[in-house]
């Protein structure tokens, strides 16, 4: 029986794709290559995120190796600000939970922190240096503090929010401020909740729960122009998109004029023995300079369920540590504190709202 032109053609390519298919995969197997990583010799890592506005800061050391990071036995660190001597930082004790197969237990790590204390304002260039293990490693890392913009506004009201298919109590917040100017500016929002109780003892409230949970999919420039309703966030036939984790974003829309963003934070409800509970929400917009923007740009996309390093760019996170490896950020932040509520709580008599 004679094949026609287009089947002839066709038996054709399926036969030319298997010959070289079968021959590539003879050839694969001929010429195998072990790897064997070069061991490299490690670097000393350092990473912090100074916020100009914070009473006390942190400075993270690591020593860098092929498949983990090492602890760092003897360390220190040097804070200049303007070229002058401002601080040799006090190390921090910190006890880290390990898991030993049964449950976890605090023990100290060997793992190096530094508490910086010093003050800083927007212009001064900020200068962290860190020699360790008798002066075998010595890094450095330069950075400058942005401006702060002015105070912010910040409107709230208790709504109805469909969220992971259910309906509950939210609170909206709707923050309005001003770009810094008509140059690229970098900013991120910050909002956490923070009960805090006054045992019926003494006169001061203790906090004893921070909440940074923060719904912002339906704001137009945190979703960088696409903003999305709860069936589409969570329709798994949709294509994958980054989510904001970190809240940040750029004055490309907005740029020397204001800005509204509007978000949502749970109603949060805690029980416990007769006390006095106060909920309170402290919102702050943080400027942030280029390289902190990439740096947090570039962990929304690792820190994400949806990044998928086979099929999506890699992701290249931002250092600027010289001698070493790591970053260091600085922001200047405005904020408010707003009182949300504060209630009696009593297992006999139920709760009284003082305020709200």
């Amino acid at each position: 029986m004679k094949l026609s032109l287009r089947n002839k053609l066709i038996h054709f390519f399926v036969l030319f794709f298997f010959i070289v298919t079968h021959a590539i995969l003879l050839n694969g197997c001929k010429n195998e290559i072990p790897y064997e990583p070069a061991q490299k010799e490690s670097l000393l890592i350092m990473n912090a995120l100074l916020n100009a506005d914070s009473c006390e800061n942190f400075v993270y050391l690591n020593l860098s190796g092929v498949n983990e990071s090492y602890h760092v036995k003897e360390a220190s660190v040097t804070i200049y600000i303007n070229d002058k001597l401002a601080e040799v930082a006090e190390e921090y004790a910190v006890e880290i939970p390990v898991w030993d197969g049964e449950y976890q237990e605090p023990i100290r790590q060997n793992q190096k922190i530094f508490r910086v204390t010093s003050r800083f304002q927007p212009g001064d260039e900020i200068k962290l240096e860190a020699i360790a293990e008798n002066g075998k490693y010595h890094v450095y890392a330069l950075v400058k503090v942005p401006d702060r913009v002015k105070p912010i506004q910040v409107d709230t009201v208790s709504v109805k929010l469909k969220n992971y298919g259910s309906w509950n109590h939210y609170m909206q917040y709707k923050i309005t401020f001003s770009d810094l100017s008509f140059e690229k500016s970098y900013y991120r929002l910050d909002v956490y909740n923070e009960i805090s109780t006054q045992p019926l003892k003494n006169n001061e409230y203790v906090s004893i729960k921070r909440k940074y949970e923060l719904i912002n999919r339906e704001d137009f420039i945190l979703t960088d122009g696409h903003p999305k309703t709860d069936e589409e966030e969570n329709d798994g036939f949709l294509v994958s998109n980054i989510d904001n984790k970190y809240n940040i974003f750029m004055n490309n829309r907005f740029r020397q004029s204001e800005a509204t963003l509007k978000v949502y934070t749970p109603m949060y409800k805690f029980w416990d023995e007769p006390y006095l509970r106060r909920n309170t929400a402290t919102i702050r917009i943080m400027t942030l300079t280029e390289p902190y923007y990439r740096y947090l740009r570039a962990l929304n996309c690792i820190e994400s369920e949806d990044y998928d390093e086979t099929f999506m760019e890699p992701v290249i996170i931002p250092t600027n540590v010289v001698g070493g490896l790591g970053f260091v950020g600085v922001s200047s932040e405005q904020s408010v504190t707003l009182l949300l509520s504060e209630t009696y709580v009593d297992y006999d008599d139920g709760f009284y709202i003082i305020g709200d």
